[in-house]
């Protein structure tokens, strides 16, 4: 089971969008990006094979509500162009590593995608 190249995978597959930046690496975080992380495992397969399940959170700045909600349906709309998610896309906030200023708001869309 190649975890990391699953994920690298699903991340090449987000940068290839133009106008979409996609991260593994929390400490690369710089927004407007899309932050994959690795949320859970589901082994039903008896190949040794699992289903991930991954966060995208998509991130951007300190801007004010109205010019957040403009960008991360901007940054929606271009993951929906290559991901469709598995349930509801959750609105929240988030304090990246190293950040000193306030909560970056943000959009997580939980998606479910094979191991390879």
């Amino acid at each position: 089971m190649d975890l990391l190249g699953s994920l690298q995978s699903l991340v090449d597959l987000l940068n290839s969008v133009d106008g979409l930046h996609a991260v593994l690496d929390p400490r690369d975080i710089n927004p407007d990006c899309v932050f994959v992380d690795l949320e859970s495992l589901s082994h039903e397969y008896l190949c040794g094979q699992a289903e991930m399940t991954i966060k995208l959170t998509l991130i951007t700045g300190d801007v004010g509500r109205p010019q957040a909600l403009i960008n991360l349906s901007a940054l929606l709309d271009k993951v929906l162009t290559v991901l469709n998610p598995d349930g509801d896309t959750q609105v929240g906030v988030i304090t990246p590593p190293g950040f000193s200023g306030q909560p970056l708001p943000v959009l997580v869309v939980t998606v479910k995608v094979p191991t390879s």
